[in-house]
């Protein structure tokens, strides 16, 4: 298929009633990005199917009438969730860089208390969410000066935020999470975690 633009609608009615074969369309209203058959049913219905499985194979070259640069759109390619952790996460590999697939990664994340810890505790422990990615050969890890947790110890406490990240090819994006709980294993908390390749 050579390189797609995806036309848009605000609902699945609004797209026409024949689209040609290997057209995109995305419908707001149904978050799905469609696909033309290039053919119509009877009942007027907009000639396409949603798309599944990997359908588009190649870049978006434009977005509604906009040239796009790289793949064109995001792809999400990672989402591993954690429920009623009660240790730190140590460094986990979260997504394994394909040869073709060197470039920059989005990788946003929230967690949230389930279980508060009488005496204290700290949601993210010390260094809060960090990503390591290899960037040129060299393990790049993200260390802000200010890291991101929250001592609040209460149900519901949460954090979130979003790293962007260099990848070599062929190499591993990893994560950690911190954990501080007064009483050892006794705070709780989810983890959800969103990696996006960007280009």
């Amino acid at each position: 298929m050579p390189n797609p633009a995806i036309n848009r609608a605000t609902t699945f009615s609004a797209i026409p009633c024949f689209v040609p074969r290997d057209v995109l369309w995305y419908a707001s209203d149904t978050d799905v990005l469609y696909v033309g058959t290039g053919v119509s049913d009877n009942g007027g219905s907009p000639g396409v199917v949603p798309i599944s499985g990997s359908v588009v194979t190649s870049t978006v070259s434009s977005y509604d009438g906009v040239a796009t640069v790289k793949a064109g759109i995001p792809s999400l390619v990672a989402a591993p969730a954690t429920v009623s952790q009660t240790a730190a996460i140590s460094a986990t590999t979260i997504y394994a860089v394909p040869a073709s697939r060197a470039g920059l990664y989005r990788v946003s994340y929230t967690a949230w208390v389930t279980a508060a810890d009488a005496a204290s505790s700290a949601l993210g422990g010390t260094n809060g969410f960090q990503t390591t990615s290899t960037v040129n050969g060299v393990s790049v890890t993200d260390s802000p000066t200010t890291p991101n947790i929250s001592a609040l110890n209460t149900v519901h406490t949460k954090i979130s935020g979003v790293q962007i990240c260099q990848c070599d090819a062929s190499t591993n994006l990893q994560y950690a999470f911190g954990y501080t709980s007064g009483t050892p294993g006794t705070m709780a908390y989810s983890l959800n975690v969103y990696v996006e390749y960007l280009g």
